[in-house]
């Protein structure tokens, strides 16, 4: 299984700003708070994702995520996530080679 699933109660810190995480989010019920430096940046819902840009860049958590009420995710890993963006990237690559070809100008 590719996911796991993670449930919050309203309040719970998910996520702290600065800490490590290798974990990339998708809020499956409930809402989320995300501040930055203190400041309310975002509102979560269902649907809407968080942590991808952590697992992307390696960097520490550029937020804190809270639960405003109680809060399913799920969760991808860090080397599930990177698999799939890797494989995404290798599908367009060849779908834009493929289309070069068929130019005539390019021939």
């Amino acid at each position: 299984d590719a996911m796991r699933h993670e449930a919050y109660e309203a309040r719970a810190n998910i996520l702290q700003q600065g800490q490590i995480s290798d974990c990339f989010y998708v809020v499956s019920s409930g809402v989320c708070h995300v501040h930055k430096d203190g400041q309310l940046v975002a509102i979560l819902k269902d649907g809407q994702c968080f942590g991808e840009l952590e697992l992307m860049y390696h960097s520490k958590c550029r937020a804190t995520v809270n639960a405003v009420t109680d809060v399913e995710l799920w969760a991808l890993g860090q080397d599930v996530y990177r698999q799939i963006v890797m494989q995404v990237s290798i599908q367009k690559r060849r779908l834009y080679e493929d289309l070069l070809l068929r130019v005539s100008a390019l021939k």
